[in-house]
Parts: structure tokens; sequence; C-alpha cells
């Protein structure tokens, strides 16, 4: 991997060579045009995907693209676009260049599973402890039901044993820091936080495990079962689970970058060690032949990996949220498109986004990998538009005018409005803040319309029964077609939005309360630290007869002092430890366990903070009892004392302490 760099002052040097390198692939790597579409309508298909693509990595910045489509049972189309290398100009080929889709390999694990089932080596309803060789508890955290609630596959294959999602360790950037997958699952068991069966709430772990399980039955590594029972009998062989990759694969892999501040930043080999949950690097043409798998009754060519009934069973629906809503297959999720149910999986690492899309009726499937950008979130509903020109999804269909919400429908509404966190966070560690950051705000628009706020973009729904709600003028993007309330855990409103589930907060949980306490601390202790300064300077200059500060008096200071000093420094200090931020990952070096002696350091405050805000509520006693300095001395200082006891809250629920 070379060195260099991109700068933005070059991009239309860079745009020019992009669109030269799309055109030879488009050349040299020519699809193939079979089934029941004609050449020429294929090469139309072709040119209306590649004048998408093209325009999405001008207008983006990322270097290249991968995928492929599927149909009736014959790859249409294989394609890459742009560079597999910035560097060295490689082009992307859908044949050998290999990509890492994420969360797409969960498919495949699924994919294990079920063949283990189909040779009853596996039971779907089966406590998982029986396959296990140590213990997933049986009850939930802060569950008081003596009866045991055990996991089965059909709960981790459809999302819902219950398991907190836990963050640390996904992603590592050596292989001394991956340990055996026994271990890994063994030692970093995710907390249990809702009965099993219940609550979606997406699972890496969850995958893992069953990845996990599949290596205890058959006998081999999960890699190499994979490779022995799914890739070579699909003729994948360009596509591999194992970490580090071989020397040749290595060669081939494209070269994941981040775009930071206006350059192109290579990022270092991604390891995941729970590897049956992402860990897959694959080509666009390889994909093509899984999908023709799981849309030709479990066949490729002469080899048969799973039986047509079994895939028939992992392919229907198995858990929705709400009736009204699409749900989850054994393992794929549902979404409709152009009046369509379309199964569908996508993932992501930190360098590379993925999606792959079967819809059953039509015999058709798309691949798509790619690299880069400077805004992702921008580039996600590439897939989805992709997905809709197969599909011939008109894009001038105007959607259908919302009705007027009635008195009813608005006092329904009323009812579920406020914060709403997901169920996919952890909520036993100190990562906990960064689910509370993703939190949706529900609100009624001025005319009686529900506003959702989610994931950055708002979106307007309209009440079509009881309890569910329909987008309005997004019926392009499916995961978001539809949102769907139920009762959650102790009550609390649930609402379900396509793949995603999350639970109403109660105020004292929302962000506008927590940060609204960090806030007001944070500007009373600067103002307090000024003005006691500047105060104490003026004293030094000119000293003025008065009340003399007794003993406890000055202790009572001198402690709010050191409060406010370690409170501020560690507020600083997390802005520095989140802001040192890798460039090629665009995420701070933390993510990847990369803590520097000022983080430790750093992590330690809150320790210090306790105490000295529990000496504080002693001082503030005092204060009051023995009447130290005037009553608006008395008062400021009662307020800095509560200030540090509603900090200490807002660090005990993120499980900072």
């Amino acid at each position: 991997m070379g060195s260099r760099k991109h700068d933005v002052s070059d991009g239309w040097n860079r745009r020019v060579r992009v669109a030269v390198i799309t055109v030879l692939s488009a050349l040299l790597f020519l699809p193939n045009l079979v089934g029941a579409a004609s050449p020429e309508a294929a090469e139309v298909l072709a040119q209306r995907i590649e004048d998408i693509v093209i325009e999405k990595m001008a207008d983006h910045q990322f270097p290249g693209i991968t995928l492929s489509v599927v149909k009736d049972g014959e790859i249409l189309l294989s394609r890459g676009y742009g560079y597999a290398n910035l560097e060295e100009e490689i082009p992307v080929d859908p044949e050998r260049t290999l990509f890492r889709p994420g969360s797409v390999s969960k498919l495949f694990t699924w994919t294990a599973v079920m063949q283990l089932v189909e040779e009853n080596r596996l039971d779907l309803d089966e406590d998982i402890n029986t396959y296990l060789d140590f213990e997933i508890p049986d009850r939930i955290l802060g569950d008081d039901d003596p009866n045991p609630r055990p996991v089965t596959l059909r709960h981790l294959m459809t999302h819902t044993p219950g398991f907190e999602d836990v963050m640390d360790g996904l992603f590592v950037l050596s292989l001394d820091d991956v340990e055996p997958l026994g271990d890994v699952l063994a030692t970093r068991l995710p907390a249990r936080v809702f009965p099993a069966g219940e609550i979606l709430g997406y699972s890496n772990y969850g995958a893992a495990l069953a990845g996990y399980i599949v290596e205890r039955v058959s006998g081999q590594a999960f890699e190499e079962y994979m490779d022995a029972n799914v890739l070579s009998p699909l003729a994948m062989s360009n596509s591999t689970f194992q970490q580090p990759l071989s020397d040749d694969l290595s060669r081939q892999l494209a070269q994941g970058y981040g775009y930071w501040q206006g350059t192109f930043h290579p990022g270092r080999f991604e390891y995941i060690p729970m590897a049956p949950a992402g860990s897959m690097s694959t080509t666009a043409s390889d994909m093509a032949h899984f999908m023709i798998a799981h849309l030709s009754g479990g066949r490729f060519r002469d080899a048969q990996i799973l039986e047509p009934d079994t895939l028939d069973t992992m392919h229907r629906q198995h858990f929705s949220q709400h009736p009204a809503i699409d749900g989850v297959t054994l393992g794929f999720f549902e979404d409709t498109l152009n009046g369509q149910r379309v199964l569908n999986h996508s993932g992501s690492t930190m360098l590379y986004y993925s999606h792959l899309f079967l819809v059953p009726e039509e015999q058709l499937g798309l691949f798509i990998s790619f690299s880069g950008s400077e805004n992702p979130a921008e580039i996600m509903p590439l897939p989805q538009e992709l997905l809709g020109v197969l599909l011939d999804a008109d894009e001038e269909d105007v959607p259908p005018s919302a009705p007027t919400p009635s008195a009813d429908a608005r006092e329904r509404t009323a009812g579920y409005l406020g914060e709403y966190h997901t169920t996919r966070m952890t909520f036993t560690g100190p990562e906990k803040f960064i689910g509370l950051l993703q939190a949706v705000r529900l609100e009624m628009d001025e005319s009686g319309y529900l506003s959702v706020n989610m994931m950055g973009q708002n979106y307007r729904f309209y009440e079509v029964e009881p309890d569910v709600y329909q987008n309005h003028g997004l019926d392009d993007q499916p995961q978001y077609l539809r949102v769907a309330f139920s009762p959650g855990p102790q009550g609390q409103p649930l609402v379900a939005a396509g793949a995603m589930t999350y639970l109403r907060a109660p105020w004292f949980e929302t962000l506008p309360f927590l940060g609204g306490i960090i806030v007001f601390a944070v500007i009373l202790m600067v103002i307090t630290l000024l003005g006691w300064t500047i105060q104490g300077i003026r004293r030094s200059l000119r000293p003025a007869p008065g009340h003399l500060a007794t003993g406890r008096e000055r202790s009572a200071r001198r402690t709010a002092v050191g409060l406010m000093t370690v409170t501020l420094a560690f507020f600083v200090g997390m802005a520095y430890v989140f802001t040192d931020i890798d460039p090629a990952f665009g995420v701070p070096n933390i993510i990847f366990g990369i803590i520097s002696p000022v983080a430790h350091v750093v992590f330690a405050l809150p320790w210090l903070m306790v105490p000295l805000t529990l000496v504080l509520v002693g001082f503030s006693v005092l204060a009051w009892r023995y009447r130290y300095w005037n009553l608006l001395a008395r008062l400021h200082y009662s307020l800095l004392t509560l200030s540090g006891l509603g900090l200490i809250w807002v660090l005990l629920f993120t499980n900072q302490i």
C-alpha cells in the first residue's frame, strides 16, 4: 500500500480518471446477459445503473464500487467502477476485487445454521446452552421472574435474544487482539435486558454465538466449515472468513479509505473478533453465486447447499414487532419496495458499506459494496435507488395526499410523543452514551402529523389505523415506510421502524434533561472559578477588614474548588479523547482500544468527583447550620453541590462510574 494521499484540489483530475477507468471497467468486465431480458434491454439497464453510480461517486467522494445483479438463476450484471487502489490506480474487478461486506456475512452464518438444522444436528427451539461450553444466563437483568428464560437459535436468527449490543472490541486493528472465538464469547457475555422472543434488538453477539454453535456441533473451526460447506460448493473461490487474508487474496483486497478533511486516507485491515458476525471478504461475482442459490431453491449449478423446504422456512417471516409492519425471517430483514416483498441485509465496517437484496417473486438479486465517502449518510440510499431501477419503480410517482388528521388521531398521536432510545445499545457499559446519542424524537407538527427525527432526518407520518403510521413522501425508502406502536417493557410505548425498535424514555433519562444538567453544571463551575479567582486577586491586592474565614469555611471553599477543577478537567479531557480521530476510519482511536495515558487519567476523574461531591453535601449542611457566609453565598454553594449531585446521576446513568 502506497503512502501518497489524494487532496481535494486534485478532485477534477481524479473525477476524470474515475470516469475513464469506469468506462474501461465496463469494457473489460462485460456483464453476462442472460435470462428473460434481451442483451439490448440489459445494456440499457446497465447504463442506467452506471449513470447513477458515476454521479454518486463524483458527488460524494468515494473511489470504487462493486456490484452484481442476478435474475432467473443467472448473472445479469457484474461490474466494477472506479479504483480498488487509488495510489496504484488499480481498477475494481468484480471477479477478483475483494470488499468487506460486514454484517452481510451473517447471511452465510445463518445458512450454515440451517444446514445443520436440516441434518437434525441443531434444533431451532432448543436452549442454546445445550450446544455451548459456557452458560448463557437464563435470567433477565432487573427481572425477578424465577422461571428460566432460555435463548434459542430461532431467537438468535430473528435478533430477539434480548441481549444488549456491546460495541467494545467489535473491531480491532491488530491480529494480536484477536482471541479464539469461544474465548471472545465467553468473556464478553452481554447482559440480557429483554425477554427472549419479545423485542427486536439487532445483535452481533447473537450472530457470533450462532457461528460458534456451528463450530461446536460440526467439529470444525468456523472458517473451515464455511469454506467446505458454503463457499466451495458455491464456487466462491475469492471469498473467505479467514483473518488475516492469504497473501493472494490480500493483494486482491480493495483498499479501504476514509475521506477526512479533503483527503483520502487508506485504512488498515479491520479484524473482527466475532468473526461469524462480519469478517467475510468477497467479490461481487462470488456474491452473485450466493444470491442465485437463495433464489433457486438452495441450488447453484450442481451444488445443493440447502433443500427447497429448508430455504422456504428460512425465508418465511418468523418475527415482527407489529403485524402491520415488515419483520424478520431466519436471518433476512423484510422490506417492501414498489409493492414487492424484499429480503435484505446491510452491512458496514469502519471502511466499507454493503447491501444485499433478494426479490423472490422476481427471482432478482442485487449486491453492492463500496468504500470511502465524505458523508456516508448521504450515500446510504444508493442501494435502494439501484434496486428501484431494477424493479422499474417510477421515479415520477407522486405519493398520495395524506389525510388531514382527525381529532381522535391527534389525541392518539399526542400519547406517543417524546424521546425514544434504541433497543440496540449498551445498557450496562460506559459506551451507553453512544446509544443515547441515537435518540429519536417524536413530535406532532402544526397540521397534526407525527413528525419523527430519525438518524438526522425529519420524516412525517400520518395515521392509517390506530397505532400504525404511514410515511408520507418517502415511499422510495422502504426502511421507513411505516412505524407502529405497541406496549413495551414496564408498559412504556415501543415504536418499531423497519429493522429498528425504540422505547420511550422517561423524562429524567432524556438527552435534554441529561445534557441540561451537564451544561448548567459546567457553566456554573466556570463562572464560579472565574469569580472566586478575581475575588481572591482583589483581596490580595487590597486587603479589607471584615469577617475572617474559619478553618471549616476555607476547607469548604477548597473542596468546591477541587470538585470544579476535577469536573472541568474531566469534560475537557473527554473532548480531547473523542476528538483524537483516526483520519482513515473517521472515529476516535479509543474505539479500537487505543487508550493514551491521558485517557486513563480522564476516565479515573469521575471517581474523584464522587467523594468530593459527598464532602460538599456535608459542608452545605454545615454552612446552613452555622451560617457560613451570607445568604446569597450559601445559596450559591448549595447550587454547586446540587450540580455536583446532578453530574453524579449522569455519570451513574451512563455507566461512567
